[in-house]
């Protein structure tokens, strides 16, 4: 049923933005990407029902580890610097990733293109942020996306 939901889902996206024939596969997954910058991993859990939104946001630079850490870890507080999603880092590679997840049972298609378009803003911001910060050119003081206010808008669960 949760891969019917996510079918459907991906085909009203497909008819809205003219690339019809749009499916997840027979695991539920999906990838799309955004102006050869942002890839957007779509996967259904069958077994718990959640979908899952991902993308890698760049490597993080070595000798700036100690910095960047310490702004991806605050921007988790209570989700307030991603807007709902959660930054990670794979540490054996150096690449930070942008993650969000809500049960399908919750999203129609207006939820779904709200969630894939501030999933889709937020990842650029992040993208972009990052590579300032491996440049030295990011201000502590920089706006990041807040829930409720700009980029990744309306996520957390339904009120």
């Amino acid at each position: 049923m949760s891969l019917d939901l996510l079918t459907e889902l991906l085909k009203d996206l497909g008819d809205a933005i003219k690339l019809p024939g749009l499916k997840p596969d027979e695991d539920g997954y999906c990838c799309l990407s955004f102006d050869d910058k942002i890839t957007v991993h779509i996967q259904l859990d069958k077994e718990t029902e959640n979908l899952t939104f991902f993308a890698e946001l760049g490597r993080v630079n070595e000798t700036r580890k100690a910095e960047i850490f310490g702004r991806l870890l605050e921007a988790n507080v209570f989700w307030l610097g991603t807007g709902g999603a959660t930054i990670g880092v794979n540490t054996e590679n150096m690449m930070a990733t942008l993650g969000y997840q809500e049960p399908i049972t919750h999203i129609d298609f207006q939820r779904f293109q709200q969630l894939l378009e501030g999933f889709v803003n937020t990842s650029e911001k992040w993208i972009d942020r990052l590579q300032e910060m491996e440049h030295g050119t990011d201000s502590n003081e920089k706006e990041m996306p807040q829930q409720g206010q700009s980029g990744f808008e309306g996520i957390g669960m339904p009120v």
